[in-house]
């Protein structure tokens, strides 16, 4: 019976639309998962050749030792057991149905998952087995946040990358503690805001980062004014007609006119 390898969780890291696209995308995170960091080299070659042939095979590649060795241009026969072992790929039959691990201990072919469900199956297996239940575990990206900081938030202009609101609020935190006032961070990012809109660098990398602009040097103290918009000949003209009544300052350039007369 013809078997083949997928590569678990594969939706979930490539979007695309049309099937044999001419590339993938490598996550950074790659670089810290467990499947490599835990690896060595010639697994870690051996999971970006399976990553490859995934996205040209609809991720139904065949376990083909030969095959993959030429197709991926490996110096040996590969050996995917290790990636067996860490949930990397499993093996299916031609029907896509999951086949029997083909890994060193012959463990029994679970359903793949990532490292994230594989902790929480984890905690329900220990619950079912009558251990005592576990600790009810905290996020650290729980919010705490102080009563200004959401109107802080929803004031401050956008920024294209990260904010780092975590900063700004331990920043926040460290300026009250000085005895500045929540009523100085708003209106520092609505001054802030209206500068940003006006120089176009709202939405832009150019935006300070929140944490920065509650940090030591205060930034939200500062004026942040507005350019002034250069003057056009209508804007003269209208600035002009506005004080003609409390001047004898011409309407119109006198230099013109005389121009104008002498056609």
């Amino acid at each position: 019976m013809a078997q083949f390898i997928r590569i678990c969780q594969w939706e979930e890291f490539q979007h695309y639309k049309d099937r044999d696209p001419p590339w993938i995308k490598l996550h950074r995170k790659l670089l810290t998962s467990r499947t490599w960091v835990t690896m060595d080299d010639a697994s870690r070659v051996l999971a970006i050749a399976l990553m490859l042939l995934a996205a040209g095979t609809e991720n139904k590649i065949p376990a083909d030792g030969a095959y993959l060795t030429r197709v991926a241009y490996l110096n040996t026969e590969p050996d995917w057991r290790p990636l067996l072992n860490i949930d990397f790929i499993e093996l299916i039959d031609e029907n896509g149905k999951l086949l029997a691990r083909a890994s060193a201990s012959q463990a029994p072919a679970t359903e793949c998952y990532s490292e994230a469900e594989a902790d929480q199956r984890q905690i329900r297996s220990d619950t079912s087995a009558a251990k005592p239940p576990a600790r009810k575990r905290v996020s650290r990206e729980t919010p705490d946040d102080p009563d200004w900081f959401l109107d802080f938030k929803l004031s401050y202009p956008s920024r294209a990358g990260d904010s780092n609101w975590r900063g700004a609020k331990h920043a926040g935190r460290a300026r009250i503690a000085e005895g500045h006032t929540p009523g100085e961070f708003l209106a520092g990012a609505k001054r802030y805001a209206e500068y940003c809109t006006a120089t176009g660098q709202e939405g832009t990398q150019f935006v300070q980062q929140a944490s920065r602009f509650l940090g030591p040097s205060k930034p939200f103290l500062l004026p942040w004014l507005p350019p002034k918009k250069p003057e056009n000949a209508t804007d003269a003209i209208m600035r002009r007609a506005g004080r003609a009544g409390r001047s004898a300052e011409p309407l119109f350039d006198s230099t013109v006119i005389e121009h104008d007369d002498a056609h």
